[in-house]
């Protein structure tokens, strides 16, 4: 049940079967009997989803000794191997090749234009005498049944957007035809029509990816060593034939840097949020110290860091020394003429042993306050003149500054002679005040002056070697994020270096990204559906991957599935 009334119901497990179970339930039908009548341990042979056949197969043992087998996949597979059809009335009937073509030209096409992911659902009944060699798949899964076509429709998710927005750019990698694809990434707004850009499948991925260039979008009907070969780079002969029997999701696994454990997008973004804001936080560390800087989605607004980035920029550089400049020149006029402008005793020349001295006790609040100040210019590493911006939105940083100048008080006004320190009068806590305003103002002079034309700045935190670095990212530092010439720039393609370039022979022609589904109608998403489901199996009588509906568990997107008549 959903935890909200009236919110989507929970689903736990496979989302494809979860739909499905769904749109057992939206027919009014109830599959718990069938699971009670053949729980899990009944089942006589699982054939688990292959990503090179695109299906998946349960065999069950007939009260009369036979056996039948259920098989799911991706439609347009699943149905070259049916030699047979259900018709309105449930009885089996020929299908032919040409009934066939007619079924993906009327059925699943559409559907795939529309964004769906459809999925054949079929039977075959085998006999007990002689028993089949359930180890040879190919005689097995064939003389199929066809039971129905169904389409799947997943939800576009706003993450892809925000993604976008922050310069990283979205590539899709799925097992769907080239048709529903290209639908979806439409619809999620990671290709549009008239853009030259490509969208193959993996065959034709695996033929041309070495001989030519392009900008690759969509790779469909992808296999393990295409998602590797995309992650990875391009591998020799041998590495790629070692990696045909692994799982697409374990070698993408094997192949990246970093691993989102759940199967969710809008981790992404939240990886790309955190990872720049552990960078900024970091920078902000060496430029002053450390504070608490939750993410903010403006972090999105701007471009990936390179690999080269240093971890100390010329625009920090610029900060440190000028503000530097400004606290000592002020300590050490406080300190050699202090005592003259506020009319006091001079601390220099006490005796060892002397009780705290207004003239030092100056000089230490005056350090304090600078600090203080200069913590709030400390928040923007990038030149931003809005130093306060956002500033309420962080409690706890607020708390540490007013805590640090309330203690501050205490320290001074009471603390005597274990703190070295002699009470001041308020008017001497104006201008120590106000020295630390200075550093507000300063910083707004410090950020005028443009980085680019202090050439004598050097950064610092280099990690990689010069020779590792690629020719276009040793220029980064010319580009060096500098309010003071420029607002943050947006977008950078934020990709996976390929060892060689990504290739393709073809550019997508302007209206390519969507003529075989110029000519039909939107179609109008279904309703969601009203009670909740997520389930094992993959329609009524088959049992999958393993999902249930009576325990909660993690939450995955709804998913909407739609009937064709066939």
């Amino acid at each position: 049940p959903p935890e909200k009334e009236g919110a989507l119901p929970r689903q736990v497990g496979n989302k494809t079967e979860c739909g499905l179970l769904g749109f057992v339930l939206d027919l009014k039908q109830d599959y718990e009997p069938v699971r009670s009548q053949m729980p899990e341990e009944k089942l006589y042979k699982v054939y688990t989803f292959n990503s090179v056949r695109k299906s998946m197969s349960t065999v069950i043992k007939l009260p009369d000794e036979s056996f039948r087998m259920y098989s799911k996949g991706a439609s347009e597979i699943v149905l070259k191997k049916c030699c047979k059809i259900l018709n309105g009335a449930g009885e089996p009937r020929v299908f032919r090749p040409r009934d066939r073509d007619e079924m993906v030209k009327k059925v699943i096409e559409p559907m795939a234009c529309d964004g769906l992911r459809t999925i054949c659902v079929a039977y075959r009944d085998l006999p007990s005498s002689p028993e089949p060699d359930w180890d040879n798949e190919n005689d097995i899964l064939n003389d199929l049944t066809c039971i129905c076509v169904v389409g799947i429709e997943d939800p576009v998710p706003e993450a892809i957007r925000k993604c976008q927005r922050a310069g990283i750019t979205v590539r899709m990698v799925t097992g769907d035809n080239i048709n529903t694809a290209r639908a979806i990434a439409i619809k999620c707004g990671i290709i549009h029509p008239g853009e030259d850009f490509l969208c193959l499948e993996g065959k034709e991925f695996n033929r041309r990816i070495r001989n030519e260039k392009g900008e690759l979008r969509v790779l469909a009907r992808s296999s393990p060593t295409d998602k590797h070969t995309l992650v990875k780079g391009i591998i020799d002969s041998t590495h790629t034939e070692q990696r045909q029997g692994i799982a697409g999701t374990d070698v993408a696994k094997e192949a990246s840097d970093i691993i989102l454990t759940d199967d969710n997008f809008s981790s992404i973004v939240k990886a790309v949020m955190w990872g720049r804001n552990v960078y900024d936080s970091i920078s902000k560390f060496l430029q002053f110290q450390l504070t608490v800087n939750p993410p903010t989605e403006t972090l999105l607004l701007r471009k990936p860091y390179g690999r080269n980035k240093p971890l100390i920029s010329r625009t920090m550089m610029k900060n440190i020394l000028g503000h530097a400049v400004y606290q000592l020149t002020l300590i050490f006029t406080l300190l050699f003429v202090g005592e003259l402008f506020f009319d006091i005793d001079s601390g220099r020349n006490a005796p060892l042993h002397s009780p705290p001295s207004e003239h030092y006790t100056i000089i230490f609040n005056t350090f304090v306050m600078m600090q203080l100040f200069n913590e709030i210019n400390a928040r923007k590493i990038h030149g931003e003149r809005n130093v306060f911006d956002g500033i309420f939105r962080n409690p706890i940083f607020c708390t540490i500054v007013l805590g640090t100048f309330a203690i501050q008080i205490v320290i001074v006004q009471f603390g005597g002679k274990p703190f070295s320190c002699s009470p001041l009068q308020l008017d001497q806590w104006m201008w120590c005040i106000f020295i630390g305003l200075g550093e507000l103002v300063w910083g707004q002079v410090i950020a005028t002056i443009p980085t680019s034309r202090l050439k004598f700045l050097k950064e610092a935190g280099r990690l990689t070697q010069k020779e590792e670095i690629p020719e276009e990212e040793l220029n980064e530092d010319v580009e060096e994020i500098d309010h003071a010439e420029r607002e943050l720039r947006r977008g950078q393609i934020f990709r996976v270096s390929l060892s060689n370039a990504l290739s393709s022979p073809t550019s997508l022609p302007p209206a390519a990204a969507g003529r075989e589904c110029e000519s039909l109608p939107p179609r109008v998403p279904p309703p969601p559906a009203p009670g909740g489901q997520e389930g094992r199996g993959g329609a009524p009588g088959t049992r999958g991957a393993g999902g249930r509906l009576e325990n909660p568990g993690h939450r995955v997107q709804q998913e909407r599935v739609k009937l064709k008549e066939v």
